[in-house]
């Protein structure tokens, strides 16, 4: 895995479930947010798991997220988190390929940490956010998320299109 779409590819797979561009774009969008291994030193940890395995190592912090030795330990530790009954929103908004934003609102309502603002949902479901999925590996200096201000005015009008979106998805009736 070189990329958070590898990771993505691979987290769905080893959980079995759907491999649609909803849930794809889901969980680029998560790592996007989260920042684990691509913006921070959680090690082959692109969701900022705390799930403490033999050879991981804690990030320090209240949460405890860890960093873990291997593409295969990172994975394996994600796939027992989400596992957990406390995530079974998110697993259901994955296996019903789920809307970006729904997915999104499902990770929101658990105890992982990744909490969205509406302007959030937002970004990390527009196209924008998903540029994310073609990171190359940063190694050791670090990498960020690509900007949404090269594509001009086009960008702006994809980030309203998708705010106007998850309004409207997400209002009370």
């Amino acid at each position: 895995m070189t990329t958070p779409l590898d990771f993505a590819r691979a987290l769905l797979g080893a959980m079995n479930l759907p491999l649609s561009s909803n849930n794809v774009a889901s969980v680029v969008a998560w790592e996007a947010a989260e920042g684990g291994h691509y913006e921070n030193a959680a090690h082959f940890n692109p969701l900022n798991t705390t799930l403490r395995v033999p050879g991981s190592t804690s990030m320090g912090g209240p949460a405890g997220v860890q960093a873990y030795t291997s593409w295969a330990a990172g994975l394996e530790a994600t796939v027992a988190t989400l596992k957990g009954s406390a995530y079974a929103p998110i697993r259901s908004a994955l296996a019903q390929s789920s809307p970006v934003v729904l997915t999104l609102q499902a990770i929101d309502s658990t105890p992982w940490g990744t909490h969205f603002t509406p302007a959030q949902l937002a970004y990390f479901s527009s196209a924008a956010a998903q540029a994310y999925g073609r990171t190359p590996d940063p190694g050791p200096q670090g990498g960020r998320l690509p900007s949404a201000a090269p594509g001009g005015l086009a960008a702006l009008v994809g980030l309203a299109l998708a705010a106007l979106s998850a309004y409207f998805l997400t209002r009370k009736k």
